[in-house]
């Protein structure tokens, strides 16, 4: 028959030790705090008879505390034995190794998220992006270099009509091609930008 009183300290949660070097040193500090204690009372001129029960308590109160204490320590995931040594009985397991494993696993778990919001946001904002830019690109050469006047308007119809002088129809000729020298280029590469465009957005999607 189990005792329950047993059960319930099994239930209780131990202290979390990474290694077994960490529990010597942790029992090396008390015990050079006890033997500091004892050393006081040794130089404060007791007799040898009261020195000697002062010692033997100690020592037997510190080895008490140590085993009550290492009931109650788990060192990397591995329970410890009333006398500091570790329970082999249990299944191996390395603690410090797991929480590492958690770690990765969750900061993979967030990386992956925000790279799936950037997968789902960068086509939408460099869309818009390049929409803002051409519009602004198109405003300012608007700007700069109006529309072509129209042959009706830049000639007028009397005017074709009446004109004997070959020469000023020339004129007027070269005049109008010129001006398309200057503007088909610049509408080529506005062209040839916006083709540039369309594809750096599909090789983003």
């Amino acid at each position: 028959m189990s005792n329950p009183s047993s059960e319930g300290r099994d239930d209780l949660p131990r202290i979390s030790i990474e290694t077994i070097k960490d529990w010597e040193k942790i029992k090396t500090n008390f015990s050079e705090a006890v033997q500091t204690c004892l050393d006081e009372i040794i130089s404060s001129g007791r007799s040898s008879h009261v020195r000697e029960a002062v010692s033997a308590h100690l020592t037997e109160w510190q080895s008490r505390l140590v085993d009550a204490a290492s009931r109650n320590v788990r060192v990397n995931g591995h329970n410890l034995e009333g006398d500091g040594e570790i329970d082999r009985g249990t299944e191996m397991f390395d603690e410090v190794l797991d929480r590492r494993i958690w770690s990765l696993s969750e900061e993979r778990i967030a990386w992956d998220k925000t790279l799936s919001q950037r997968r789902r946001q960068a086509p939408a904002q460099v869309e818009a992006l390049l929409t803002d830019l051409l519009e602004r690109q198109d405003e300012a050469e608007s700007q700069h270099h109006p529309a072509l006047t129209p042959l009706s308007d830049a000639v007028p119809e009397r005017s074709l009509q009446n004109l004997d002088n070959i020469s000023g129809v020339q004129a007027i000729t070269m005049e109008l091609v010129s001006e398309l020298n200057t503007t088909v280029p610049q509408l080529v590469e506005r062209a040839e930008r916006g083709q540039m465009v369309i594809q750096d957005v599909a090789m983003v999607e």
